[in-house]
């Protein structure tokens, strides 16, 4: 499968969570409903295994704003969508069928910037989920 069928995958899954507005699988150049998650590309490795097959290793990830108005409701509402999120991938370890494998996932909470309004980046609170080697197959013509 190909790599942005994982990110619509994963893009699909943080759509369905409860309570979220917008996961489009391409990030616009600003947010203008929160909540929004986003699964983009950090890294990864390629390495031909034999002729017409190999595997790419790549960490996406996925993050999850929400609003920064008023810090201590923020927390609250960003907070139930640690859980959710985790038990979906955990229910669907190949995404879709998309991937081979997932590695180890990496979390931060806290606060985040996306985009600009006049100038000045959008301040945010929220999750970054970091997947890593998230296995690939690519295959030759």
């Amino acid at each position: 499968m190909a790599l942005r069928d994982v990110i619509t995958n994963l893009q699909s899954k943080a759509a369905a969570l409860s309570g979220m507005k917008e996961a489009p699988t391409d990030p616009p150049e600003s947010i203008n409903q929160f909540p929004f998650a986003l699964t983009y590309v950090q890294n990864g490795s390629w390495t031909p295994e034999s002729a017409g097959f190999s595997h790419a290793l790549i960490s996406l990830v996925t993050e999850i704003h929400i609003a920064r108005n008023v810090l201590p409701l923020d927390i609250q509402k960003a907070l139930p969508f640690f859980e959710p999120f985790l038990r979906a991938i955990l229910n669907d370890l190949s995404l879709g069928s998309t991937v081979d494998t997932i590695g180890l996932i990496e979390f931060s909470f806290g606060g985040m910037t996306y985009g600009e309004s006049g100038g000045i980046p959008v301040q945010t609170i929220g999750w970054k989920f970091t997947i890593s080697d998230v296995k690939i197959t690519i295959l030759g013509s």
